[in-house]
C-alpha cells in the first residue's frame, strides 16, 4: 500500500528563501502591482479549488497517468516522464517563475531521489501532484502578503485606457498563452491532454 511521504515547506523555504522577499524588492507602478494582485489572488482561488476536490483531483491524476502509458507503450511511467508531462502545469501554477519551479523540482529530488528513470506509480504522480500544488499555494500566499505589505492593503486599482489589453498582455506573460485561449481556460488538469505535455 502507497505511503505518502511527508514533505516540510517551510523548511524548503528556510533553504530557498522566502518568495515575498523577492515580490517586494522593489517598488511596483501601482496598476501593474494591481494586476499582480487580481490575478495571483485568481490563481490562488483556483490551486484552492482543486485541492479541495480530491476525489476529482485523483480521478484526473490517474486518467492522465494512464493515457500516457498508452501513448507512450509502457506500464508505468518514470521520474523524467512526470517532468515532462507536468512541466506545462507547473509552469502555470508558478507563475512561470524559476524560482518556484526550481523549489518544486527540489521538493521531487527530495522526496523521490534518484535518476530519470526512476519508475513512478500512479499513486506517486498523484502525490507529486498534490504537493506541487500545495507549495504552489504557499508561494502564491506569500506573494499576495508582499503585494499588500508593499502597498499597505491592496494595491489600488488604477484605470487607463489601455487597462484591457495591459490586463491580458500581462496575463498572457504569466503562463505563456494566447489571451483568447486564457479566457476560456481555467486552471485543470485537461490543459495537459490539450497541449500534450512538453
Amino acid at each position: 500500500q502507497f505511503r505518502p511521504k511527508l514533505f516540510n515547506c517551510k523548511g524548503l523555504s528556510k533553504r530557498m528563501g522566502n518568495i515575498e522577499d523577492v515580490c517586494v524588492s522593489r517598488h511596483d507602478d501601482p496598476s501593474e502591482a494591481r494586476q499582480r494582485y487580481d490575478n495571483y489572488v485568481l490563481l490562488w482561488s483556483e490551486i484552492i479549488a482543486m485541492l479541495k476536490d480530491e476525489e476529482k483531483l485523483a480521478f484526473e491524476s490517474r486518467q492522465i497517468y494512464q493515457q500516457e502509458c498508452s501513448r507512450r507503450g509502457v506500464s508505468r511511467l518514470s521520474k523524467a516522464s512526470w517532468q515532462d508531462i507536468y512541466g506545462p502545469f507547473v509552469k502555470r501554477v508558478s507563475c512561470n517563475d524559476q524560482r518556484t519551479k526550481e523549489r518544486i523540482s527540489l521538493m521531487i529530488e527530495e522526496l523521490y531521489p534518484g535518476p530519470g528513470e526512476r519508475s513512478f506509480s500512479e499513486d506517486v504522480f498523484q502525490h507529486c501532484l498534490r504537493l506541487t500544488l500545495m507549495l504552489a499555494e504557499v508561494d502564491l500566499r506569500q506573494r499576495i502578503a508582499g503585494l499588500k505589505k508593499n502597498h499597505g492593503g491592496i494595491p489600488p486599482q488604477v484605470r487607463s485606457e489601455k487597462e484591457t489589453d495591459r490586463d491580458f498582455e500581462w496575463w498572457t506573460n504569466l503562463v505563456g498563452k494566447d489571451t483568447l485561449e486564457l479566457q476560456q481556460e481555467p486552471l485543470s488538469l485537461s490543459m495537459l491532454s490539450k497541449h500534450g505535455g512538453a
